[in-house]
């Protein structure tokens, strides 16, 4: 039998991270860090109460035209960070 031991580490919430109002700012946040992907990536922002991104998390690369991602990922990551929102 194997024992599986998660731990999450946390870390102070960057400058940038301010409350999120409109998907335009979003798009602005994650301009930079596409700008010069050749693949496809998915991420998920978590978020707080306040919609304020708490987490950035990479769920998959995928190739020119397809990513796969499966439901699990997602919510393992947003319940590990304890996210009100997605």
């Amino acid at each position: 039998m194997h024992w599986v031991k998660l731990r999450q580490v946390k870390t102070r919430r960057p400058r940038w991270a301010k409350p999120v109002t409109s998907k335009e700012e979003i798009y602005a946040m994650l301009r930079r860090y596409y700008r010069f992907h050749d693949r496809e990536e998915a991420l998920i922002i978590c978020l707080d109460m306040k919609n304020v991104p708490t987490h950035i998390h990479s769920l998959a690369v995928g190739s020119i035209s397809l990513c796969i991602i499966h439901p699990r990922e997602v919510f393992k990551v947003a319940l590990l960070s304890n996210a009100a929102q997605m």
